[in-house]
């Protein structure tokens, strides 16, 4: 993964939706894997006295545990995309006006 996967600037925030898409992207692997690997109980039923057995259980909790985490970061990098967005629109509008205002001004001077 790219270290510099979400730096951008704003003159070229027709970018951003791509690397917001990069870095949901990247996060699905890194919780796929999580859970797929980290969250496995059949490590734990071989053995009756295995003493982490116990932990087997807590497991899909875990698992839903991320789920949780990849439902709300995908939520906020929607968020921050929609967000960024209507700040540059926001902005863009600002300019308009002010380019308007001198085209009046200097046509009334």
């Amino acid at each position: 993964m790219d270290t510099d996967l979400l730096t951008c600037s704003w003159p070229d925030l027709d970018r951003l939706p791509v690397l917001l898409d990069e870095a949901g992207r990247a996060a699905d692997l890194i919780l796929d894997h999580a859970v797929t690997w980290a969250c496995r109980d059949d490590g734990f039923a071989p053995s009756p006295v295995c003493v982490l057995r116990p932990l087997a259980g807590v497991l899909d909790e875990v698992a839903d545990g991320f789920a949780a985490v990849r439902r709300g970061l995908l939520a906020e990098l929607a968020a921050t995309g929609a967000a960024v967005a209507a700040a540059r629109g926001g902005l863009e509008a600002t300019e308009r006006g002010v380019a308007d205002g001198f085209r009046a001004l200097a046509g009334a001077v």
